[in-house]
């Protein structure tokens, strides 16, 4: 009986975390491709380049607010908040879209990228503070499989009602589900014991954090140029993908179609994921990503159309799913709450978004020209391969500080 009992114990906060990452996965997969579409249909197809500086500029007011809640306030209920606040700012998003208020398919991309980033970072968070590394190594792949699952579902879900209900009105679905995302995230966190708040949680916090800490600037580094080559490819696809479908329920199939591919091969990887970082260890792992990208990079070059465009698309989203997400939440393991928190708000959401304000600057710069945007995409996977070199260094050589160096050296070994 004893037994039985902690072998709940033990399952009930990985299976609730799974549960979060499934549910907000599976709003995005609902949200993604048709908000996508709409961006098009109402603004044109280079609207995207326009969209990405405006979700950077949104990120410098979030990233504060998220950093002060999350230092103040058990993880638990930063999620809960972040939950109720999604849902109901979508619900004012879709409403103004129907009374054809001027730009809302814009703040409606703005919401679909910041909303998801942010929850999912919480859970990455939760799950940073509540599992040793032993667990984490196994745990980690299961939440990424999780999240897969729900994005596949989303995206299916997607797909079939694009045409049947319209592009526009399936997004009333995510509103119910971000609402179930509240309770489930409260529950969540009281299984994983639910972890308390630790520092001070202003922008001078997180900067202070950045500063501080050479492994949260090698980590933000790497995440922007990531997140920067990722952004440079999305518009191609999608740029492509207008061209090639012009009518706005096609594309938006189009996009579940590649989406639901991303998503299979993700799930493959991730279930792979823990053997591959045991054999191949995260030093090792972190420098290989750049070289498979760069080769479905070349072939793209190659075979510019929107077939070479798409599988460049699903290779690089795909090990970002997957591999780099499973290796770069153990880099954070060993590091202190104010890293695992602070300095992760400004490499996972500031880093990442952000980092659409420079490739948005950099794709206006190039007049969207296909060639040019190639030539930076392949630049861009050159400096995320150095980078990567620097990083795997870093953790090998970094000096003890509390014990928690030997931490790091064993965890990513």
């Amino acid at each position: 009986m004893d037994q039985s009992s902690s072998s709940e114990s033990q399952w009930r906060p990985l299976l609730w975390v799974a549960a979060l990452a499934f549910l907000i996965l599976f709003s995005y997969g609902l949200a993604r491709s048709a908000i996508d579409a709409l961006l098009q249909e109402d603004n044109g197809k280079d609207a995207t380049k326009y969209a990405y500086a405006l979700v950077a500029l949104s990120v410098t007011i979030i990233v504060p607010l998220y950093s002060r809640a999350a230092s103040k306030l058990p993880i638990g209920v930063v999620i809960a908040l972040c939950a109720v606040a999604t849902a109901s700012t979508l619900s004012l998003l879709l409403g103004a879209r129907m009374m054809h208020v001027p730009f809302a398919s814009y703040a409606l991309y703005i919401w679909k990228d910041v909303y998801v980033v942010v929850l999912v970072e919480l859970v990455w968070t939760l799950a940073n503070l509540a599992f040793k590394t032993n667990t984490a190594k196994w745990a980690y792949g299961f939440f990424c499989v999780a999240g897969t699952l729900g994005e596949l579902s989303g995206n299916y879900a997607s797909g079939q009602l694009a045409h049947s209900v319209g592009s526009a009105e399936l997004l009333w679905i995510i509103v119910p589900t971000i609402g179930a995302t509240t309770v489930v995230g409260l529950k969540a966190a009281h299984a994983c014991g639910w972890p308390q708040p630790s520092g001070k949680g202003t922008l001078d916090g997180v900067v202070s954090v950045v500063r501080a800490s050479r492994s949260i600037q090698l980590l933000l580094a790497l995440v922007t140029v990531i997140q920067i080559v990722t952004t440079l490819i999305d518009f191609r696809f999608l740029t492509a993908t207008y061209e090639a479908y012009p009518l706005l329920d096609d594309r938006t199939e189009v996009f579940t179609q590649v989406h639901m591919t991303i998503g299979l091969g993700s799930l493959v990887l991730q279930l792979l994921s823990g053997a591959i970082v045991t054999v191949i260890g995260v030093r090792a792992l972190i420098i290989v990503l750049p070289i498979v990208l760069g080769g479905a990079a070349i072939y793209a070059s190659i075979h510019p159309t929107f077939l070479g465009l798409a599988v460049l698309k699903i290779v690089n989203k795909g090990l970002d799913y997957s591999l780099f997400r499973t290796t770069k939440e153990l880099l954070y393991r060993p590091l202190s709450y104010e890293e695992r928190t602070l300095g992760k708000a400004a490499v996972d959401i500031l880093g990442y978004r952000a980092a659409k304000g420079a490739a948005s600057g950099l794709l206006m710069a190039m007049s969207g020209l296909a060639a040019l945007v190639t030539v930076a995409t392949v630049a861009g996977i050159g400096i995320w391969l150095v980078l990567s070199v620097f990083l795997g260094l870093h953790f090998v050589h970094e000096p003890k500080k509390n014990g928690r160096a030997e931490g790091i050296t064993s965890s990513i070994s």
